[in-house]
């Protein structure tokens, strides 16, 4: 897969060097300071700070974006990476010999006079411009940059679907920005427990997503799609149909379950991780799922279910 951003071919800038050097610096201080731990865990500060509670794949304060996960040993119960490692490779082995029998979810080809009266733009970041044009009409955008990464926007949405039921999506390609506000939690005897007030973090989201018009969303999907299915050719599926995994992802986050009772919690070093061994082994998108809350998971089901029916019967 190419990178986001082609490399420098000019060598590493002067200004570069210096930030490094200056963060080196930092860093090495906050560690004499006592700000940091040996291993790098964060412990409160002699100046009365306290300790970061930042969830899983969250900055300070724990926000998330798209609840996007860090990778973290295995807890207990969680099978070993490399026995993930080979489940997955088994399941894109069987999605790929599927590939090769043509798309379950076909997405029908624009005609003649609406590619030329909307032509495809090329890959890459000049089909910004285009898809952030069009995207402004679920939203102005000051909002969309809200939710959304407007860079790079075929590649990261597709980077980002292809993830969700894996097991992390990579921050650094991220579709979705980071969540507002901290994350929502009361410490216990032996951890700590989600609190139900971390479901308002969500809710300007959700009121978003409830708002698209998914017929919409729809044409616009059709008429970009060749764009989508280039970049997930060239992320190493030349075989592979995007609509496909699109409905995958779908189908992965609708199963995701519904825990009962509370939420409980570990912090082994700075990222909180789910006590119980089988949340920790959900894939990306459906700990999004449980962590956006019981409530906020019924209407997000909603709106996936919606989006699903439109994707799914567009050859019809």
């Amino acid at each position: 897969m190419t990178p986001l951003r082609p490399p420098s071919s000019s060598g590493t800038p002067w200004w570069l060097i210096a930030i490094v050097v200056v963060i080196i610096i930092a860093l090495f201080g906050a560690w004499r300071a006592g700000l940091l731990g040996g291993d790098g865990e964060i412990i409160p500060s002699r100046l009365g700070g306290a300790p970061d509670t930042s969830a899983p794949g969250t900055g300070p304060g724990g926000s998330l974006d798209a609840d996007a996960l860090t990778p973290v040993p295995p807890a207990p119960g969680v099978p070993p990476a490399e026995e993930l490692l080979a489940q997955e490779a088994e399941e894109e082995a069987l999605a790929q010999e599927e590939a090769r029998k043509g798309p379950r979810y076909p997405v029908p080809a624009l005609d003649e006079q609406a590619r030329r009266n909307a032509p495809l733009p090329e890959p890459g970041i000049a089909s910004d411009p285009p898809l952030a044009g069009a995207l402004t009409t679920f939203g102005d955008r000051a909002t969309l940059t809200e939710f959304f990464n407007l860079q790079d926007i075929a590649r990261r949405f597709v980077i980002t679907v292809d993830n969700l039921p894996r097991e992390i999506v990579p921050t650094q390609a991220s579709a979705v920005r980071r969540v507002p506000g901290p994350l929502a939690v009361e410490p216990t005897e032996d951890g700590f427990e989600l609190q139900e007030a971390n479901g308002l973090r969500y809710q300007a989201f959700l009121r978003f997503a409830e708002s698209v018009d998914t017929a919409t969303l729809a044409r616009l999907y059709v008429r970009f799609y060749p764009l989508l299915q280039y970049e997930y050719q060239e992320m190493g599926f030349p075989e592979g149909h995007f609509n496909d995994r699109v409905i995958a992802a779908i189908d992965d986050m609708l199963a995701a379950p519904t825990p009962r009772g509370p939420i409980r919690l570990i912090q082994p070093k700075v990222l909180y991780r789910f006590a119980d061994p089988a949340l920790e082994s959900l894939s990306a998108g459906q700990k999004i799922m449980v962590r956006i809350g019981p409530a906020n998971a019924g209407r997000l089901r909603a709106v996936l279910l919606r989006l699903r029916e439109e994707l799914t019967t567009l050859g019809d």
